[in-house]
């Protein structure tokens, strides 16, 4: 569309005319009605006189140009007389180009297409750009969003590897270059370590299938030569489409998975190991009994029903050890908290396991009597348990000690006993669940002790650990000082900042 403002009623039919053979052309007859209809319409081009009553050409070339919406609209302009100054100014104030009364109709046609010729290549070209910015800002989105989706995948802690259409791989992660064994791919195995048949790779089913491959149990080869149990299972990756644009393959480590089930198999094991033991002791009491027509003397049935009852208590000794290991584990164990000391503590333990432990030398200083908030029922628990351990295991014919050290913000117990040291791994081991030492006579229980003894002292806020020197063996733990808030609490988390060495002083000594 091609505006033409010019005043002469003749000049403006003759230039329309002229123009009109090409373009769609639109005639105002003075500089506002020109400004008016150039704000209505937006042409492509205005041919415009310089001289008009009111709004004059130059001036309807600064509105135009002031505008955002025709700054780029080309502006000819029509002048009979026109230095060389004024057209400078006109120039410089945005028109494009100018004719010169009079003017031939081919020139102006001609003007006029190569104003719009140019106007043509200048929108080709700012669309061009335009498209071409929209295409460079979808790359580096795109680009983000890969760098983004790489940086998820090599993070994963599972083994991920993508592949197009036609089964190359296109990425893996860190865990899959690990898993990889030196090898350029991960090789699937079977449970007897033959490499999986290509039809029956996960990837490769996913592709020809076009569905999700369940994941199922299979193995790989660890640099070491291990075969490491792992879950494969892959997808296809399709397009909105539906076509298959590759493959996502998800190898995960079931290792611990599996020692999990290898202690669960083995705990079940060990449970129903040891509780036979007590329930057949009660059974054969329980048979002589009432075996025979004659009854039993007194005596023999004093006996029997004193194993009865021994075999009826080493079993709920047994049975509670597995409800507080479970509570434990599900930090559901209830410390019920009330304020009271270590002395009377350590010295009915002392008494009680007599028979075990016959003599047992308590060192205690002024901590034993630091008031504390404990559950005594759950400390004596502690107690019992490593005492009786210190005569289970250590040598029969020295004594056993038990000591107590006040620090500044808890109080120490320890109890030692001599015989041969623990070694480096039975240290790391030895307050895991179902973990027992080699006794000096046949041991009774489940391994739990020791495993309890941690969480009961964990959920008092203290600290466990084990020492072993000079042919002694010393089991230490913690009890905070300070008052809790609260006065019952749950066994959960680490235990809290203990004492980590053992120092020894003077104190009067009591044998018991």
């Amino acid at each position: 569309m091609v505006l033409v403002v010019e005043d002469d009623v003749a000049t403006n039919e003759v230039i329309c005319l002229a123009l009109g053979r090409d373009y769609q052309v639109v005639s105002a007859f003075d500089g506002a009605d020109g400004l008016s209809k150039a704000l209505e319409l937006s042409p492509d081009l205005i041919v415009t006189d310089l001289t008009m009553p009111g709004v004059s050409g130059d001036e309807l070339v600064r509105a135009v140009r002031a505008m955002h919406a025709l700054d780029a609209v080309p502006i000819v302009i029509l002048t009979g007389t026109l230095d060389d100054r004024e057209r400078d100014l006109l120039l410089r104030d945005g028109a494009q180009d100018y004719l010169t009364k009079p003017f031939s109709i081919d020139e102006l046609r001609s003007r006029v297409g190569s104003q719009l010729a140019r106007r043509r290549a200048e929108q080709r070209s700012h669309a061009l750009r335009v498209e071409l910015d929209g295409a460079r800002r979808a790359s580096q989105a795109e680009q983000r969003v890969r760098v983004w989706l790489e940086s998820v995948i090599e993070q994963l802690p599972d083994a991920v590897v993508l592949t197009d259409a036609d089964g190359r791989v296109t990425l893996r992660s860190r865990a899959a270059t690990a898993m990889s064994a030196g090898e350029e791919a991960v090789v699937l195995r079977d449970c007897t370590g033959d490499p999986i048949p290509f039809p029956d790779l996960p990837a490769v089913r996913a592709l020809c299938e076009r569905r999700a491959v369940a994941k199922r149990e299979l193995r790989v080869r660890a640099e070491d030569g291990r075969l490491v149990p792992v879950l494969a299972g892959a997808v296809p990756v399709l397009s909105a489409a539906g076509d298959v644009l590759g493959s996502a393959t998800v190898i995960e480590d079931i290792t611990a998975i599996k020692e999990l089930e290898r202690v669960r198999e083995e705990w079940a094991s060990i449970v129903a190991h040891d509780l036979r033991q007590p329930v057949t002791a009660i059974v054969l009491a329980a048979d002589r009994l009432v075996r025979g027509n004659q009854p039993l003397p007194t005596g023999r049935q004093q006996e029997a029903a004193t194993r009865i009852g021994a075999a009826a208590r080493r079993l709920n000794l047994m049975i509670g050890d597995l409800l507080d290991a479970t509570c434990i584990e599900s930090g559901r164990l209830c410390i019920q908290r009330r304020v009271g000391s270590l002395r009377r503590i350590i010295t009915d333990v002392a008494t009680d396991v007599g028979e075990a432990a016959p003599c047992c030398i308590l060192d205690l200083d002024d901590g034993a009597d630091e008031p504390l908030l404990i559950d005594a029922g759950r400390i004596t628990q502690v107690l019992t348990n490593l005492v009786t351990n210190a005569a289970k295991y250590g040598d029969p014919n020295r004594p056993i000690r038990v000591t107590t050290r006040r620090h500044q913000s808890c109080v120490e117990v320890a109890v030692s006993n001599h015989g041969s040291e623990l070694s480096d791994d039975d240290r790391v081991r030895v307050f895991d669940r179902f973990a027992r030492g080699v006794a000096t006579g046949s041991p009774h229980g489940l391994g739990l002790g020791l495993f309890i003894c941690r969480g009961l002292v964990e959920g008092h806020g203290g600290k466990i650990w084990v020492e072993c020197q000079g042919g002694q063996t010393h089991f230490h733990f913690t009890l905070p000082t300070e008052t809790p808030h609260a006065t019952a609490t749950n066994a959960t988390g680490p235990a809290a900042s203990g004492i980590g060495s053992f120092a020894r002083k003077e104190a009067p000594l009591a044998a018991v």
